[in-house]
């Protein structure tokens, strides 16, 4: 008998928004995240807060104690690894939140997370493949789509259809056929948008912080550390998410014809 729960959504489930123009695109992820936020973001800024804090803190004391600078160089780079591994983890039981609660169905992401425990070595792989192509980004300057793309649309397969990682593939590559670079396109506009708002905020805070007169490098990178780690948990990774379902919703509506 097989271990995993039963599927979120059912293959002939016609009730899912989509499809979806960009104008239409953004707005229902818009609703999405008005209607969800307060659900998602305290386990978000759970997983957030340290990943930003404890890093850098730890390069403060490494600094202070003139430590070299290629391990705090190391520590930096682990840390966006780690902020990329889990805010992709955090996609699929999010997937599932949205998509109860779309149905009026309550949900926790904690309960989230105990109905995809039998598929956590998926999404896991899933967050493994996410951060290589993180790393891609890094030293590739064009690279396909569906590099970008493959992860939530994997996540989502396997949150929502309840397939393991080799099910999985061949599903997300037949929704994604002919939408990659549509989707890309939108997704990379509004992320580019969401990017932009976290440099203001935080270009802003060093502003007022110095006009307050705290001129410590170290309390700056903290208080910095702290002000990223809140947006990454209220506004970075639920819009991701947001935008990631929205994106599946329309390749499954289109798929579906």
């Amino acid at each position: 008998m097989d271990a995993r729960a039963e599927p979120a959504l059912e293959a002939g489930n016609d009730s899912l928004p989509g499809p979806f123009g960009f104008r239409s695109f953004v707005t229902e992820a818009a609703l999405l995240y008005r209607s969800n936020v307060g659900v998602l973001a305290p386990s978000f800024l759970v997983v957030a807060l340290p990943l930003w804090v404890l890093p850098v803190a730890g390069i403060v004391v490494l600094e202070s104690a003139g430590g070299s600078r290629f391990i705090a160089f190391m520590v930096f780079f682990v840390q966006l690894a780690a902020l990329q591994l889990f805010g992709s983890l955090l996609v699929g039981p999010a997937a599932v939140v949205m998509t109860e609660r779309l149905h009026e169905r309550p949900m926790s992401v904690k309960g989230a997370l105990r109905e995809l425990r039998p598929l956590r070595s998926s999404l896991i792989a899933t967050g493994l493949y996410s951060v290589i192509a993180a790393v891609l980004l890094l030293v590739v300057p064009v690279i396909p789509a569906t590099v970008v793309l493959g992860p939530p649309i994997f996540a989502h397969v396997i949150a929502l259809e309840r397939k393991t990682l080799q099910e999985a593939l061949p599903r997300a590559r037949s929704l994604l056929k002919r939408n990659a670079l549509r989707l890309f396109t939108y997704l990379f506009v509004v992320l580019l948008l969401a990017f932009i708002l976290d440099f203001v905020l935080y270009s802003q805070a060093s502003v007022v912080e110095r006009a307050l007169g705290v001129d410590s490098e170290s309390v700056l990178a903290l208080a910095g550390a702290l002000l990223r780690g809140l947006v990454t948990g209220v506004v970075l990774w639920p819009v991701a998410s947001c935008l990631s379902l929205v994106a599946y919703f329309d390749v499954r509506a289109r798929a579906a014809g």
